[in-house]
């Protein structure tokens, strides 16, 4: 496998554990990169979001517009049923 490309995926993967907060994995990337002589960028957990800005500025946008759902209420009991007496 070429060096190039093992940096590449390496690179992706990263990006793509950080972007979930997989900060463990991301780690171990890192780590890896670091063997391979290449700077992995590191951005401080709290700064990292968790998918891109658009998704998640729409997703805020479309939670303040939304009324909240009303839950169905429980069926009401059924009455017990009586015993009627054996003769």
């Amino acid at each position: 496998m070429e060096l190039e490309t093992l940096i590449r995926a390496y690179r992706e993967e990263l990006a793509g554990y950080r972007r979930r907060g997989l900060h463990d994995r991301a780690a171990l990337v890192e780590e890896s990169l670091r063997r391979l002589g290449v700077s992995t960028g590191v951005t401080p957990r709290e700064n990292v979001r968790s998918g891109p800005a658009s998704t998640i500025a729409e997703d805020a946008a479309r939670d303040a517009e939304t009324p909240p759902k009303a839950s169905k209420p429980a069926p009401a009991p059924r009455p017990a049923k009586s015993k009627k007496p054996r003769p």
